[in-house]
């Protein structure tokens, strides 16, 4: 087998054995790699060992009293596949209208990783998928609706490819002029894309996730049903976008706020609207599902989404508990 590499001062080309190079599949394009190599007779390159980018394994951060942090994104408010009656159910076990207080009464953090709305002109053909085509409506019911979630909760809701900002990364918060009534909620903090917050002593890294299509699409064995194992691609990479040129956009920023630094204690993705979780290396890696429905274009590609099943996590522990609020009353997931 052949890797191409290549640095500032040009590229070589390097023989290896098919171990190293499964090894190198599993790394990014564009990444940083370590190779040790020996040149043969003819000056032909061979490479023994390959070591790539890679976060320490490390203790995570934990609170030293039990609250929990809700975890969210893609609600996609203003699509015609959104799930208002999934969505009121969990609004109501916020409220403390389905029991399971033992929870409920300790929830102090929402977080929404991206896609509050479903926007307008997303992609081809959306308007006949919308329920709302204001945009600022749209806006208008997904404050009512959060607006509905209890005073002492404080969200954080950023930014994902749906919502009225730049796609490329990074990307800012949602501009005030197109979402007043949602700025004008006491308890929501609006972020950029992606975000660092600290809930009680516990880093979270919160990033909706656009670069997981590449990710998924170039390296092996890696699928949407199983997102988290996707988002370890990135983390062990310390960058939430290392492939330039694919589906992900990049803005030329004088500092690239991409790169994973510090490590976090949470890495809470979406976008791919399947809910999935791993813990790497004192790291909790997990993406959050969807309040969508499927899509077609997610039936044309054989997608299925995970839909309103919300992950909870004992910021005491970093233990993870899930709710369905998919039917009448709320089950464990």
């Amino acid at each position: 087998m052949e890797l191409v590499v290549d640095d500032p001062t040009g590229s070589a080309r390097i023989q290896c054995g098919d171990e190293l190079a499964k090894a190198a599949m599993r790394v990014p394009l564009d990444s940083l790699v370590v190779l040790e190599v020996s040149s043969g007779r003819g000056g032909q390159l061979y490479a023994s060992s390959l070591v790539p980018p890679d976060v320490p394994a490390r203790k995570s951060v934990t609170s030293n009293h039990r609250a929990y942090a809700v975890l969210l994104s893609d609600l996609h408010i203003g699509s015609r596949m959104f799930l208002r009656e999934d969505f009121d159910r969990f609004i109501s076990w916020l409220n403390g209208k389905l029991g399971d207080l033992d929870i409920v009464s300790r929830v102090k953090y929402l977080i929404i990783a991206g896609d509050v709305v479903d926007g307008i002109g997303v992609y081809p053909g959306q308007e006949y998928q919308l329920a709302e085509r204001d945009l600022r409506k749209q806006y208008e019911l997904a404050t009512w609706m959060i607006g509905q979630v209890p005073k002492h909760i404080k969200i954080v809701a950023g930014p994902g490819n749906h919502e009225p900002v730049r796609q490329a990364l990074p990307q800012p918060a949602v501009p005030i002029d197109i979402a007043v009534p949602f700025y004008a909620l006491e308890n929501v903090k609006n972020v950029g894309n992606p975000a660092y917050v600290k809930l009680d002593g516990v880093s979270f890294l919160v990033y909706h996730g656009r670069s997981l299509d590449d990710v998924i699409a170039t390296i092996p064995d890696l699928s949407y049903s199983r997102p988290a194992a996707a988002m370890q691609v990135l983390l062990k990479s310390r960058h939430l976008a290392p492939m330039y040129g694919k589906r992900t956009a990049l803005s030329p920023e004088l500092r690239d706020m991409l790169v994973i630094d510090p490590v976090p204690d949470v890495f809470h993705a979406g976008h791919v609207h399947s809910i999935d979780m791993l813990n790497y290396r004192g790291t909790l890696v997990i993406n959050s599902g969807t309040f969508q429905a499927q899509t077609p274009f997610q039936a044309n590609m054989g997608l299925e989404p995970t839909c309103s099943i919300v992950p909870i996590v004992d910021l005491s522990t970093l233990e993870v508990t899930k709710r369905s609020f998919a039917r009448p009353s709320y089950t464990n997931a």
